[in-house]
């Protein structure tokens, strides 16, 4: 695992040589995009990607993105855990690649600038798209308003009520 990693990175050049980056990133480095949808920025983010260039001589991006982000219930506004355990595949262009490009299995296009660009960048973009929708408890531990399993089960349909009345 590398010491830090770098902030900036060429993927182009990364490709090449065949690279792999493995470390850490403090959640806190990320910017306020994915941030300010936290409740607590501790913590850190761990990243095993390589890049090598596929059989058309195109950079790709491969591997893991691991971390354990704390959000606010939409359900109840008490902090959840969100575990992120997502898997990265992205072939590189450096302009536009047309809709009928083929593409290995299971990956995704990316386009980025032939020069350096930012990894924290590049992490938090795949740890947004990796979010859920909404963040919420399986069960949420207190809530008043929840109704209880017992309460659903028997009002599992909403016009039984209707058929009383006859």
């Amino acid at each position: 695992m590398l010491e830090t990693l770098p902030k900036w990175i060429h993927s182009q050049h990364l490709a090449v040589k065949g690279r792999n980056l493995k470390g850490q990133v403090a959640i806190s480095e990320l910017s306020e995009r994915l941030c300010d949808n936290l409740c607590n920025t501790d913590g850190y983010v761990q990243i095993d990607w390589q890049f090598i260039l596929d059989d058309k001589k195109r950079p790709t991006i491969s591997g893991q993105v691991e971390t354990q982000l704390q959000m606010l219930c939409q359900r109840c506004l008490i902090p959840v855990v969100i575990t992120v355990n997502a898997k990265v595949a992205l072939v590189v262009f450096t302009e536009e690649p047309s809709q009928y490009e083929e593409l290995p299995p299971d990956y995704e296009t990316i386009t980025l600038p032939n020069k350096p660009v930012s990894l924290l960048t590049l992490i938090e973009n795949e740890l947004i798209l990796a979010l859920p929708v909404v963040a919420k408890h399986e069960i949420c531990p207190s809530n008043e308003f929840q109704m209880q399993d017992e309460a659903i089960e028997q009002n599992d349909n909403p016009f039984s009520v209707l058929s009383k009345l006859k």
